[in-house]
């Protein structure tokens, strides 16, 4: 190569050359002397030459000397920067020109959309039609996902939610060992704390007897995770339905002899969870770690654990069963279960195991997860033997009341001849009650527990469970729903299409996406909380003033305005025209409702088109209220006079207007409260559906509780459990707007039977 003194030296000697003057001058010596400095330079320029070419050659031999691999290696990184380096400058010319959008239209195969920025001034081209009832569904839907009060309030849910739970999350498992397949989760230590701790206690006395009868009429099942008692209301001391044959020989039941082989494990009424499970094991309390973040689960909204029959809060685990035995006939199909939830779960993790579908998540009184394969993601931290009440508690093991030691018992019906009994047996009857009523009470602080924290706690929300609502599938916008939440349903005779449509929609989910992630997914529930949080306390006060008869026309003007002011005053510039009205609306429904990350998907773009619908309507009635009332408390701060010469024939239609506007949005913060504040061991109770320590209730009025040996519903008296109310005109039970505040004296009362 060249050296830098060369370079100056032949460049000096140009100069030379060509800024010299002219010499026309013909000398003698000038021939000879051109000569000599031609020469010169061709000297330099030959020497430098040498060099340069002894360096590439010195480059060549250090490349030959490379080994093969690094030479193709080198030359394939090569290649590579010149090929992003091209398609960068076509990129760029593209973006930029006419020119290139024309000729290099692959650069433009992205939706538009999904390029543009979303602003205040063009939302509303990403704003899709939709009715606003169907918007409101979806916005009370997503208001209520991860909500116990939410999924209570609206009990049938229709949508699939991708969900995931991080790492070293807690879960808990009442059972014999470490599943081996699939099994249910708590979220909470106090729903499998309460759930292990039924049917512990040793029965006494009255107890005792009545669970005799219970064991040779009814049939329960001994799975582990089996059901309340079927007693009413689980009043175990209450006389239970009486059979008058036995369930297993179909003869007639003579309760003063032994009962026949084998009868004691057909009819053993509730599972014995304090004796041995499967295999012989005992039963315990387990608890357990996530190993790794559960990034692909699905959340079934609404009370999707609550065992119901006739109605719909289990339909999407149907549509899920129903149509993997139709779409997957490959996958193999076992016997019918006792519990029919087992099928699905069976059914649901055989199907997506091949695209990583980890499990599903319900809400029963507390959140729970149906776990697909307990190893796989789940590390042992502790495991314990709970001990029953009893054993804390130095007394002598109960005492056996039958015909065979001397006890008056009824054959026909097996109570207790109460007139028979000597004064020696009245004793200790007398005795054994009072053993079981005040040791039965120890356990109310379980079902306490499991109100107060798997179920009160989570009324805001379950804060250990993220939402991927990229991807959520409903039924909302694809069928025509009943505005009343309670009679939602999705499996019904002419339902195939939708049936498959949404199945088709999870499957496709499901297949192509290897995980969810919450944080790529605008939290949606987060603007429906401050929509309701914000305009809740405005819409119910102006709906107050303009419903209230004992108000004059200029006093509801005021006050109504007292509401309209302040989101009127939030965004108008100037007076108050149809345009800056107009800006109002737009303003303040983009306030509410922007997307803090773009509209990737359909599922985005349905949610962001429902949330605006129905912020359009909220804001737009507090403009048509402030418009129509201004100007009748403008007169009446005028002239004093409570009544107005102006035409009030619009402000008299605002009444019906505004109810019928709370009535379709239906959010759950226009009731559902206690009126009264709480005590302090008390909370504002919202019953649930399903097993439940209060009750477990159904939604249709008469329909039994679900599964084997379901029987009856609401207390012995007929009573409902605290909390709901029956609805005659529609045959449902319903849970009462108007709340009341129980605490741990009321679980205490009801195990004494007061």
């Amino acid at each position: 190569m060249f050296e830098m003194s060369d370079f100056l030296s032949l460049k000096d000697n140009n100069k030379k050359q060509q800024y010299s003057p002219v010499d026309t001058t013909v000398s003698p010596t000038s021939s000879s002397s051109d000569s000599n400095f031609l020469s010169e330079d061709e000297n330099i320029i030959k020497r430098n030459t040498h060099k340069y070419k002894a360096k590439l050659y010195e480059y060549y031999r250090s490349w030959m000397n490379l080994s093969i691999r690094l030479r193709i290696l080198t030359g394939i990184s090569f290649v590579i920067i010149l090929v992003n380096l091209f398609f960068f400058i076509i990129n760029c010319i593209s973006s930029t020109s006419s020119f290139g959008k024309h000729w290099f239209p692959f650069s433009h195969k992205k939706n538009k959309n999904n390029k543009i920025q979303l602003t205040l001034q063009n939302y509303k081209q990403f704003v899709s039609p939709i009715a606003l009832l169907n918007a409101t569904f979806l916005f009370n839907s997503i208001n209520s996902f991860l909500k116990q009060k939410g999924a209570d309030v609206f009990p049938v849910g229709v949508s699939f939610v991708p969900a995931t739970i991080p790492k070293n999350t807690m879960v808990y498992h009442y059972g014999t060992g470490i599943p081996d397949s699939f099994e249910w989760l708590a979220m909470d230590v106090e729903f499998s704390l309460n759930f292990g701790s039924r049917s512990q206690l040793a029965k006494r006395g009255t107890a005792l007897v009545n669970s005799n009868i219970q064991s040779r009429a009814t049939s329960v099942s001994p799975e582990d995770g089996g059901y309340f008692p079927s007693t009413p209301d689980g009043d175990e001391n209450a006389p239970p339905p009486l059979a008058k044959k036995d369930t297993l020989t179909g003869e007639a039941i003579d309760y003063c002899a032994a009962p026949p082989s084998g009868n004691n494990d057909r009819h053993n009424g509730p599972p014995n969870m304090n004796g041995p499970g499967k295999n012989g094991e005992p039963h315990t309390l387990m608890s357990f770690q996530l190993k790794h973040d559960l990034t692909k689960l699905l959340l079934l909204d609404g009370a999707s654990a609550s065992k119901s029959e006739s109605t719909g809060e289990m339909d999407t685990q149907i549509v899920l069963y129903n149509q993997i035995r139709k779409q997957y006939p490959e996958l193999p199909q076992e016997p019918a279960m006792h519990m029919q939830e087992r099928d699905y779960a069976d059914m649901i993790c055989k199907w997506g195991e091949k695209y990583g579908l980890e499990g599903y998540i319900r809400v029963e009184l507390g959140f729970e997860v149906i776990l697909c394969d307990f190893k796989k993601h789940l590390d042992l931290v502790s495991n314990v033997s709970m001990n029953d009440v009893g054993d804390f508690f130095d007394l002598p093991a109960p005492v056996n009341i039958s015909s065979a030691t001397g006890w008056p018992i009824n054959c026909t019906d097996g109570t207790l001849k109460l007139d028979e009994l000597s004064s020696e047996q009245k004793e200790i009857l007398e005795l054994e009650d009072l053993r079981y009523n005040q040791l039965s009470t120890f356990e109310s602080i379980n079902s306490w527990e499991q109100v107060r924290i798997a179920g009160f706690s989570h009324d805001t929300g379950e804060t250990r469970v993220d939402i991927d609502y990229r991807y959520l599938v409903t039924a909302i916008n694809e069928t025509e729903l009943s505005k009343d939440n309670y009679a939602w349903r999705i499996i019904k005779e002419d339902s195939d299409d939708l049936e498959v449509k949404l199945f088709n929609k999870v499957d496709k989910i499901v297949q192509n996406k290897k995980n969810f992630n919450a944080e790529k997914s605008t939290n949606w529930q987060e603007k429906t909380e401050q929509i309701e949080f914000k305009f809740t306390p405005f819409i119910k006060n102006i709906q107050a003033a303009l419903n209230d008869d004992e108000l004059s026309i200029g006093e509801k003007a005021i006050k109504v305005t007292h509401f309209t002011y302040p989101i009127v005053k939030r965004y108008l510039t100037g007076k108050g025209t149809d345009a800056t009205y107009a800006n109002v609306t737009q303003e303040a429904v983009w306030e509410y409702t922007y997307p803090t990350s773009k509209l990737s998907t359909e599922s985005d773009k349905l949610i962001f088109s429902s949330l605006t619908k129905v912020m359009e309507e909220v804001v737009a009635m507090i403009i048509n209220v402030h418009k129509i009332s201004l100007p009748i408390g403008n007169d009446y701060l005028k002239t004093g006079s409570r009544q107005t010469s102006l035409d009030t024939s619009e402000f008299e239609k605002l009444a019906s207007q505004v109810n019928e506007l709370v009535d379709n949005l239906n959010w759950i913060t226009f009731g559902y409260d206690c009126s009264k504040k709480c005590g302090l061991n008390e909370l504002c109770f919202t019953p649930s559906w399903g097993p439940s320590p209060v009750g477990w209730v159904p939604l249709k009025q008469g329909e039994s509780r679900g599964g084997p040996g379901g029987g009856h519903f609401g207390n012995n008296n007929g009573e409902l459990p605290i909390g709901f109310e029956s609805d005659p005109a529609t045959g449902f039970t319903r849970i009462k707007s108007e709340q009341e505040c129980i605490g741990l004296e009321y679980f205490i009362s009801k195990s004494l039977h007061k």
